[in-house]
């Protein structure tokens, strides 16, 4: 059974209670929590993921790491990594976003990212650099004065359940989103582009962690809704469809007390649930049924009595991971 959550607690269901993912842990960078806020401790790292037998995989801003739960290096990728450290489907390769730099014809260093998917023995199995997706592009503009491209995440897509979606949406292929330049659908090997969309619902197309549903809908973060205004901004978080349909969204109405300039997650939890992370205020449980947010897990961007931002919060089982790495299990 939950602790008491504080905040909003009074909008706790129960049926939530009894969700399959009522004992996962939210993961925020290296941090890990329970439900209720605790945290159980911090790994090294800007960016984790963690596995079953104890070892995890760490990035930061120098090396990609994977450490055994002995503490024994066993591989090291050097990089500057940024954003999102993923899992494929099978959860036998890691999705890797990192920058790399070029020198223009001023002499300046211009940073273009760099994707790839990693084997968990180290080897890199897929890469590309996306200055040659910015060139497909008509009209585009450097991110900015030292990045020409500013991607921020990256997901395999999962098997399709539901039929009538364009044959790009493949078990197989992946998806990869650039603020402001748009999403990217990428054949298996990262070499070819099926589909390229700047999505109408937000400003300027800027969006964070936009990932594909087993029903073929896109699911993200929606930095500026396209219906904010010059002096009232305001962000969404989206369900849409291939047509460009919104199927459901959070909040229901317009509310200028949700926005999110930069950073922002979502994740699919059941049929009816989505953890929210805001880049600042914390981590929601929202539920789509009964359009209320059900928890508020503010601890996961509250240390040192002040609110800290984070990129995003994911909701994984780490059970055995805490197990197997010397850490008992406390139920949530």
């Amino acid at each position: 059974m939950w602790k008491k959550i504080a905040v909003l607690a009074s909008l706790i269901s129960t049926s939530a209670m009894t969700q399959t993912w009522k004992d996962h842990f939210l993961v925020k960078n290296c941090e890990v929590y329970k439900l209720n806020g605790d945290k159980v401790k911090t790994y090294p790292g800007r960016l984790c993921q963690f596995f079953d037998d104890g070892s995890f995989v760490m990035a930061s801003l120098r090396e990609l790491k994977f450490l055994t739960s002995q503490g024994e290096v066993k591989w090291t990728i050097s990089g500057e990594f940024h954003h999102q450290l993923n899992l494929s489907v099978d959860g036998k390769r890691l999705l890797v976003l990192s920058s790399k730099y070029q020198t223009d014809q001023k002499g300046e260093k211009l940073g273009i990212d760099h994707i790839m998917i990693v084997s968990k023995e180290g080897k890199i199995l897929h890469e590309t650099l996306t200055d040659w997706m910015y060139k497909t592009l008509k009209d585009s503009q450097p991110w900015s004065k030292t990045e020409l491209t500013h991607f921020n995440s990256f997901y395999e897509i999962p098997k399709i359940t539901e039929k009538g979606v364009p044959a790009y949406i493949k078990e197989g292929n992946f998806i990869v989103n650039a603020y402001t330049m748009g999403i990217f659908i990428l054949s298996s090997d990262l070499k070819t582009i099926f589909h390229h969309q700047n999505f109408a619902s937000s400003t300027g197309h800027k969006i964070h962690d936009v990932q594909i549903l087993a029903n073929g809908n896109y699911l993200y973060f929606n930095n500026i809704d396209s219906r904010s205004t010059d002096t009232n901004r305001f962000s969404s978080v989206q369900e849409m469809d291939h047509k460009g349909r919104i199927i459901s969204e959070f909040p229901k109405e317009r509310s200028p007390l949700f926005f999110s300039l930069h950073m922002g997650g979502v994740q699919p939890l059941d049929q009816d649930h989505w953890l929210i992370s805001h880049a600042v205020l914390g981590s929601y449980i929202y539920s789509k049924k009964s359009q209320q947010i059900i928890s508020n897990i503010y601890q996961t961007h509250y240390e040192y009595h002040r609110f800290l931002s984070a990129q995003q919060v994911k909701l994984k089982d780490l059970k055995l991971f805490l197990s197997a790495s010397g850490l008992e299990f406390l139920k949530n």
